[in-house]
């Protein structure tokens, strides 16, 4: 930009400078003009252009989608904190950590083991992030030069050695500090917090902790505290009981089994409560006093809680997200009634049979239920009748199965669904997941046909082997299907009627499909991704219609022919061919073959309004007048071409803006140019 700038000033002068003409008032425009485009390169180059220096070689400096610069330091075998020049750039980040999950192994890694004096003396950063390097020494002076800069701190040591706090004791603007692996036996005085008055998050993650000075926090400001794998086994009530300011604390992966009766008193202003993945099994009375009008989220997953009683004796006025994963819960009616304002329950993975028609009860506002992984054998009546806001519906791999060579035997007992399960919820329910269970046929079709609201629906591993003609006449707004991995042998063009605004994503792999119908797909304009691989298919002349399809919609529909097993089974002479590389004039048919008729999707309407659909109109009850059918489709489609807008505009906002002030400043620049030899 700068070169181009320059470029225009010069040829500007020499022009003027061979001129015999006086300035002029168009002149004065022309100055006014060229000023202006100096200004507007000046601000492209501080949106698009680089520092003009990166403060050292052996770092890239980039700069992030929200426009904040970094220097990225990862990955670049480092054994010490590289020397750095001196820069007026500001940066956000500086990290030296690493992209491997395992760093032990990793021969292109960072190991920096030592902090020197002045370290970082020369660069203005507001974030270092030394984490996943095994630090043993910091030295007092390490961080001196940076003291008014640094404000987010993150530092992992070797298992073995302390950590120095005097090394962090001058940085007044830390407002977060992240300590990993040193040795803090006993959190004390490692942390001087009248030293570090900004300070408002603290993680201490893997230090060997077991216990916690009842004065240690008596400084603090914080708000945010995570206490993270360590040796724990008793509740610190009292050193937590002073920090008054705190709004998130998270203790988990701790030895930690009871809480105790006022364990959070004091703390009025805590909204975010995580206690996961410890040994917690009792919660006495009273565990929770002083929480029950501020906590909005609460996590006690991966615990032994037997029961929640400690819970459902209270009311809850602003809890929205509770996780009770992985405990092995008995629930009883009423359990959530104190749960007037939930609206995430996590019940995965807590052994549950049976959900009954009281185990949700009190929870009208409930918009996600993860229920997947239990023993789940039946769903009784109404069950989600107490739950109207209900969206998204999480219920796959219910245990009671065994795989074996993708199939499940057939002695396994089907889960028991209730057409009448889900009450009032057919409107409000978006998205559902019944992935990896047996089910009941009869039963699931007449469930998913009350769904007229789904958007995504996972049948993935469920044991059907057909679809019902016009099942999904009324559901104009899926637009993901997935009935992978099943027995389903064939499809026709009555079994998709309905989903030809909407559908974005069929997933029909790992079937026993043979072949597939020409007409199925001709309508579907919104169709973008179609997996047919792992199916058996006999590449004759009936498919001859689908390699075509193929071809020309490559640049439309992602059909990755060579990168999965879409290939032909037979006739002998195509064996294991890729579908992609099949001439369709080697397909041929018998002599007596005929093209299979298609179904209509039209619809046919009786005096009072209601559709009636071939064979089917009595088969469910939720049925669409023409002018909701109508509403439907067109709302359908305008949201489906507003969400294509928006996705291609968000790619190309800034290219476009980019491009346009270009041109523009090329429009001027040949202008001024050309005026001024004139006026020359």
């Amino acid at each position: 930009m700068f070169a181009m700038m320059y470029l225009t000033n010069s040829v500007l002068a020499t022009a003027c400078a061979t001129g015999r003409k006086t300035w002029t008032k168009e002149t004065e425009i022309s100055r006014v003009l060229f000023r202006l485009m100096i200004c507007i390169v000046c601000l492209l180059d501080l949106v698009f252009g680089n520092p003009t220096v990166c403060p050292t070689a052996n770092c890239a400096c980039l700069v992030t989608s929200s426009n904040m610069w970094i220097i990225n330091c990862r990955d670049r075998h480092l054994s010490q904190v590289p020397n750095f020049t001196e820069v007026e750039t500001s940066f956000y980040e500086m990290t030296f950590s690493s992209s491997a999950m395992v760093t032990s192994a990793c021969s292109w890694c960072n190991n920096i083991t030592h902090l020197a004096p002045n370290s970082f003396r020369g660069v203005r950063v507001t974030r270092i992030d030394l984490t996943k390097n095994y630090i043993s020494n910091i030295s007092d002076s390490a961080f001196d030069g940076v003291e008014s800069e640094v404000k987010e701190l993150l530092l992992e040591g070797d298992g073995v050695h302390a950590f120095n706090r005097r090394a962090i004791d001058r940085l007044s603007q830390l407002t977060l500090l992240h300590l990993e692996n040193f040795h803090i036996p006993h959190i004390g005085p490692e942390i001087n917090f009248a030293m570090l008055p900004e300070l408002k998050q603290l993680v201490l993650k893997r230090t060997g902790s077991a216990s916690v000075d009842e004065r240690t926090f008596a400084f603090s400001r914080l708000e945010r505290l995570h206490l993270v794998q360590l040796p724990m086994t008793t509740f610190p009530v009292v050193p937590l009981s002073v920090i008054k300011s705190l709004r998130q604390l998270e203790i988990s992966q701790t030895q930690i089994s009871r809480l105790q009766t006022d364990s959070f008193v004091n703390l009025k202003q805590l909204t975010n409560l995580i206690l996961s993945h410890n040994h917690l099994r009792f919660l006495d009375s009273g565990a929770f006093n002083e929480l029950e009008d501020t906590l909005e989220n609460l996590d006690l997953s991966g615990n032994r809680l037997e029961n929640i009683e400690e819970l459902s004796l209270r009311n809850w006025s602003r809890l929205q997200s509770l996780q009770l994963s992985l405990n092995k819960i008995t629930f009883s009616p009423g359990d959530f009634l104190g749960m007037p304002v939930l609206k995430h329950l996590h019940l995965d993975h807590c052994n549950i049979k049976v959900v009954s028609s009281t185990l949700l009860q009190g929870l009208s506002l409930l918009y996600h239920l993860d229920m997947s992984q239990n023993r789940i054998l039946e769903i009784e009546p109404m069950a989600f009748d107490h739950t109207p806001m209900l969206s998204d519906l999480i219920l796959h791999y219910q245990q009671q199965f065994i795989l074996q060579e993708h199939h499940l035997q057939s002695s396994v007992r089907a889960i028991n669904l209730s057409s009448d399960s889900i009450g009032r919820n057919h409107l409000s329910l978006t998205n559902l997941d019944l992935e990896y269970n047996v089910l009941n046929e009869t039963q699931l079709w007449s469930f998913v046909g009350k769904l007229t609201n789904l958007e995504s629906l996972k049948l993935s591993k469920t044991n059907i082997a057909s679809i019902p003609n016009y099942v999904f006449i009324n559901h104009h707004r899926l637009v993901s299907l997935d009935l992978s991995r099943n027995q389903i042998f064939n499809i026709d063009s009555a079994d998709f009627c309905g989903l030809q605004f909407s559908l974005s994503s069929l997933d029909l792999s790992y079937n026993s499909m043979t072949t597939i119908q020409e007409c199925i797909f001709q309508n579907f304009s919104r169709l973008q991704s179609l997996s047919l691989h792992g199916n058996n298919w006999m590449c004759d002349c009936q498919i001859t219609w689908l390699i075509h399809w193929i071809q020309t919609r490559l640049n439309h529909v992602p059909f990755s022919c060579h990168d999965t097993d879409v290939v032909c089974k037979a006739p002998s002479t195509l064996l294991n061919r890729s579908l992609c590389d099949v001439d369709p004039g080697q397909l041929e048919c018998h002599a007596d073959y005929k093209q299979p008729s298609c179904h209509s999707c039209d619809f046919t309407f009786i005096k009072n309004g209601t559709s009636l659909v071939p064979e089917t109109s009595q088969l469910f009850s939720s049925k669409l007048s023409y002018s909701e059918y109508d509403s439907l489709v067109t709302e359908n489609m305008t949201s489906l071409n507003n969400e294509t807008f928006d996705r291609s505009a968000s790619k190309i906002f800034h290219v476009d803006i980019y491009l346009t002030i270009v041109s523009v400043l090329l429009i001027l620049s040949f202008e001024l140019v050309s005026n001024s030899i004139e006026l020359c």
